[in-house]
């Protein structure tokens, strides 16, 4: 409860529009809006509960300024603390404050804290300015993230390093980095925003405020760098400013002269290194920032400036706003929301270069990551991957303090310098995408994503085998994106066919989102074995098999609807496994007659498939189906030919290598069991297709909880058979899944300290930790391994020696299941060329 009210403040964009209309409201109206936000996301308290906090809290605020150097001393006072001249976090506050950040720049309160600890400093100039310079040198770098002092933690990350296993490249910038860079280039800020006629970020935009578009946002952001302007002259140079002054600023008004000198100028450069280079010189960014916010707090704690006051409320809302766009908001369950904040470009602009981001995502100046695993996603284009891979690998010799003059070609034998710690590998991640309202007439399934990944996959291959760097540095495979959009077979061939290229690791984002529990455990089922996983492979998140069913049915709720060809498959997977196992035959008889009824609705005809018929074509899934439907088509007409024969005269249909493999696959399928392969092709037709796509309501615990617990353990019984690890993303799964807080997530569960609800010998696999998408989840890999440490003493009652265990076992199956660099199969003279075909998709 101790963000509630204070958090308000930088959400409230009715007052953002006064203050730019140049008419800001009384104070009264401001609490009383605060009050208003805060009670809009939790209505079944009464309205004392609101009122009673906001009065302890703001009540006693008389002007705009004290109000908002009141809303900073409360956040400071509650979660941060000085340690040696270092602000950290408070470990007892470390998961209210990670809930806190998607509401306000850390960096901004992380600043009131030194404001406080180095009072008057701005007046001096000169060599005097050196302890400010230190004390934020102590606390901020190239992240404004703060984390805990715990010597667990410090011990791990300075012995060892972390390694990290699963991060995004893109959509790893920080908030406040973000911040600076749009405030320095707003025109490329603006030009990078994604249309909002796209409906999904329409949907965002709406969710902020029907009055806010792309547009507005870009204005918002001049008029915040003209405010900042504004602000400078008058907390550092003491020539103070009006109400008058701010409207012209919004208008975008010629700026009024004073002694000759403009109001404010569109500089491109921080204000403040015009004001006080004695003080600047040499910050970083972030410093500067940093620098700036103590300035003005000195000034509003010292002066009646309501302009001022009003000024830098509005500065705080904008940078609010775009925290909306580029922040998941602790309100924004499940992918699609997350989604958006992937679509809409606000990182775009800034995230072309790389250089920054190694820094920031290393933390220090030694570096918390010892090893970092980047995703990207692959071109369409040799050239455009060639341009892609060179900016990262350019970032990350400027990282190390080499020359990227030596990425101007990816086609020599190139390497990095290291100075320090980070080692990099690289995962190129394939992107899920849904099928649209015009793919009905298409052949297959997933017929346009099929053909997309097939010119990505043989586009990709080509880049590997002519550049050694590539093969140096792109260590696995992925695919990514919302996974109920496309299921993990459609991604089978170009998985086999990169494989078979070299690309001897892979994993797959599965079981994160779902629509039914029992849809995100069969996911996982198909993951490992449409895409052949094996030792050392990995799948991400895999919430399905470790989430409590139980809390999954309370979140959901007794009912919800799915498509008919989902509940199929689902029942099919459910039925085959008990079967497998030998358990709860009279659910399996059960299972058996609903099964029955629903493939009589989908299938049709007199009589519906069996359910060992549907799981036997099931199985058949990783097939491509447009090369097993020409397989079918030359069977069929060639019939008078012996099996062998045809099997030579497939095979013959092409020279390419890959087209034999996947003709052979499904010439064997269809030799081996004809009636599961027909209705395998079957699966594919327009009308079954249609027939699935129909919504069927389902209960919730329409499979009971203990068989849902069965299934999940059965599950991660076949990935410790393989040898495949986990990687699990705690914040990011806090956001996106069915938790309200870090001692609800599954991986104390696979820890085993739960054996009281799940059984002592409940199954557990190998884990290792990532953080998924740092800067829209606001977290870094350190902050996540501090978060497990809390919840491991805090809520396990563990001891720090016991806690400490966990953590180094954790870090070290990320070490252990890093992906190394791929064999290398492209020496000169082996024949080996890429794939002309991936998919076999026509």
């Amino acid at each position: 409860m101790a963000g509630l009210i204070y958090r308000r403040v930088f959400e409230d964009w009715e007052t953002l529009d006064d203050i730019l209309d140049g008419r800001p409201p009384d104070l009264d109206t401001v609490k009383r809006r605060l009050f208003i936000l805060e009670r809009r996301t939790d209505t079944g308290r009464p309205d004392h509960f609101y009122k009673n906090y906001r009065d302890h809290r703001i009540g006693e605020a008389r002007t705009h300024g004290t109000l908002l150097t009141t809303v900073f001393a409360g956040l400071a006072d509650v979660y941060l603390h000085d340690r040696g001249g270092r602000i950290f976090v408070h470990p007892d506050r470390l998961g209210e404050w990670q809930h806190l950040l998607p509401f306000l720049s850390p960096l901004s309160v992380t600043a009131f804290a030194m404001h406080r600890m180095a009072r008057g400093e701005f007046r001096a100039a000169g060599d005097r300015s050196e302890p400010v310079r230190r004390l934020i040198a102590a606390s901020i770098a190239h992240s404004a993230l703060l984390t805990v002092r715990d010597p667990v933690l410090d011990d791990l990350v300075d012995r060892e390093g972390l390694n990290e296993t699963h991060l995004h490249l893109n959509g790893s910038t920080e908030l406040d980095v973000l911040w600076l860079h749009a405030l320095e280039r707003p025109h490329a800020f603006h030009r990078a925003l994604n249309d909002p006629a796209n409906s999904a970020v329409r949907e965002q935009y709406e969710q902020i405020s029907p009055r806010i578009d792309a547009f507005g946002v870009y204005r918002r952001v001049r008029v915040a760098r003209r405010l900042r302007w504004l602000l400078t002259h008058a907390a550092f140079g003491g020539r103070p400013f009006g109400m008058d002054a701010i409207a012209r600023a919004a208008r975008g008004a010629a700026p009024a002269s004073h002694d000759g000198r403009p109001e404010w100028v569109e500089s491109a450069h921080h204000s403040l290194t015009h004001v006080r280079h004695d003080l600047t010189h040499g910050l970083l960014p972030l410093q500067t920032e940093a620098a700036w916010y103590m300035g003005v707090f000195e000034h509003l704690e010292a002066s009646d400036d309501e302009a001022s006051a009003c000024a830098f409320h509005a500065y705080l809302l904008v940078l609010g706003l775009v925290g909306r766009l580029s922040v998941q908001q602790v309100d924004q369950f499940g992918f699609d929301q997350f989604q958006k904040y992937t679509w809409n470009g606000v990182r775009w602009d800034i995230e072309r270069a790389y250089a920054n981001r190694y820094h920031q995502l290393a933390c220090s100046d030694a570096g918390d990551l010892d090893h970092l695993e980047g995703r990207f996603a692959p071109k369409a284009s040799v050239g455009e991957n060639a341009e892609l891979l060179r900016q990262i690998l350019r970032g990350y010799a400027s990282y190390h303090g080499d020359s990227d003059a030596r990425f101007r070609t990816i086609t020599g034998t190139e390497d990095v310098s290291r100075s320090r710690r980070l080692d990099l590998g690289l995962v190129v991640h394939f992107i899920k995408d849904r099928e649209r309202a015009g793919d009905g007439n298409a052949p297959c399934r997933h017929h346009r994503l099929r053909r997309d990944l097939e010119r990505r996959c043989r586009a990709f291959s080509t880049l590997l085998a002519a550049s050694p760097v590539a093969r140096r540095y792109v260590t696995g495979i992925d695919a990514a994106a919302n996974e109920m959009h496309a299921p993990p077979e459609v991604f089978a061939a170009i998985f086999r066919s990169l494989r078979q290229f070299g690309m001897n690791h892979a994993t797959f984002h599965v079981g994160e989102d779902f629509t039914h529990l029992l849809s995100g455990i069969r996911a996982v089922w198909e993951a490992v074995t449409f895409l052949a996983m094996e030792r050392g492979d990995r799948i991400g998140h895999g919430t399905s098999i470790g989430i409590d069913p139980e809390l999954w049915r309370r979140r959901v709720g007794p009912r919800l609807t799915m498509a008919m060809h989902d509940h199929l498959d689902d029942l099919v997977f459910a039925h085959e496994r008990l079967l497998s196992l030998g358990r709860r035959p009279d659910l399996v008889h059960d299972l058996a007659r609903r099964i029955d009824r629903l493939a009589q609705r989908i299938y049709g005809g007199a009589a519906a498939p069996s359910a060992a018929l549907l799981h036997r074509a099931w199985r058949m899934r990783d097939l491509d189906p447009v090369t097993a439907q020409r397989v079918h088509r030359f069977v069929r007409s060639n019939t008078s030919l012996p099996r062998d024969a045809q099997e030579d005269a497939v095979a013959r249909v092409s020279l390419d290598a890959g087209w034999r493999d996947r003709a052979g696959r499904a010439f064997r399928a269809h030799r081996d069991d004809q009636a599961a392969f027909e209705l395998y092709l079957l699966y594919h037709s327009q009308s079954v297709r249609q027939a699935g796509r129909r919504w069927s309501e389902v209960a919730t615990d329409d499979i009971p909880m203990d068989v849902l617990i069965e299934l999940q353990h059965a599950t991660i019984d076949e990935l410790n058979r393989r040898g495949v690890a986990i990687e699990t993303l705690p914040t990011s799964n806090v956001r996106i899944s069915f938790y309200d807080d870090f001692a609800d997530h599954h991986l104390f569960r696979w820890l085993g300290l739960c054996g009281d609800r799940f059984g002592a010998d409940a199954p557990r696999p190998a884990v290792c930790v990532g953080s998924d998408d740092p800067g829209i989840f606001a977290t870094n890999l350190r902050n996540e391994y501090a978060h497990i440490l809390r919840t491991l003493t805090a809520r396990y009652g563990l001891s720090s020696t016991k806690a400490q265990e966990h953590l180094r076992q954790l870090n070290e199956t990320a070490r252990a299941f890093r992906f190394r660099r791929p064999v290398e199969l492209w020496r000169a003279g082996d024949g080996r060329r890429p794939p002309t075909r991936a998919g076999g998709v026509r």
